[in-house]
């Protein structure tokens, strides 16, 4: 029995490189022939996002009741601020007074007249001495109110000094002692209205030779 030559080494690469396309092909026609896998729909998450802007739609009180309630509020901040500045407004705007003094009646408050001592001025001052009496000196000057609203009647203070301009008597006079007595020192002084004013003093056998006069409340 003869022995058959055996194929050249090409030949046998070539036959089982042929026999691996066929199964080859198959696989790929089995998966392009596949049914493609339906994907399951997402399923809508339950959140309450929607239940928060419901609840921020939805007022905590009705909105008459919030009306009335910044209603009432602006209406005490008013009421408050009047009260506060009850001399300002009496006196820039002098019809609103009525109104004020009847509010304080009821509240148990004033309404006081303004007291602005630098609208205050005094002019024309001069201090002699009394010829009768000697230890007696006499001031003339004349109280000036500059605003544009009454003012109540301030306090006059008057220093008299010595030689080297140092104090050596002082004294404080009120409205009862330099007005009038017929003046009405609750009505205070008017508007850009001005009042002579005489004082006297007794120095005490105290030399003096100069003086200094200024208003104050």
């Amino acid at each position: 029995m003869t022995d058959e030559p055996a194929p050249p080494a090409d030949t046998q690469h070539i036959t089982a490189s042929a026999s691996t396309i066929p199964h080859q092909r198959t696989e790929t026609l089995e998966v392009l022939l596949q049914p493609p896998r339906v994907q399951p729909e997402p399923q809508a998450v339950e959140t309450s996002f929607l239940d928060d802007r419901e609840r921020l739609r939805t007022p905590l009180l009705p909105r008459w009741l919030g009306i009335l309630l910044a209603v009432l509020l602006s209406l005490g901040a008013l009421a408050q601020s009047s009260y506060i500045f009850r001399t300002e407004l009496a006196s820039h705007w002098p019809a609103s007074k009525p109104w004020l003094v009847s509010a304080c009646t009821w509240l148990g408050c004033t309404v006081p007249l303004a007291r602005n001592a630098e609208l205050l001025a005094l002019d024309d001052s001069d201090l002699q001495e009394n010829l009768e009496h000697p230890e007696v000196i006499q001031l003339s000057t004349t109280l000036i109110n500059n605003a544009s609203y009454t003012q109540a009647y301030p306090l006059l203070e008057l220093t008299l000094t010595d030689d080297d301009d140092q104090p050596r008597l002082r004294r404080i006079f009120t409205p009862k002692e330099y007005l009038r007595a017929e003046s009405d020192i609750e009505a205070g002084l008017p508007a850009n209205e001005e009042i002579q004013i005489k004082l006297s003093l007794s120095t005490s056998d105290v030399a003096v030779s100069g003086y200094r006069v200024f208003v104050t409340y």
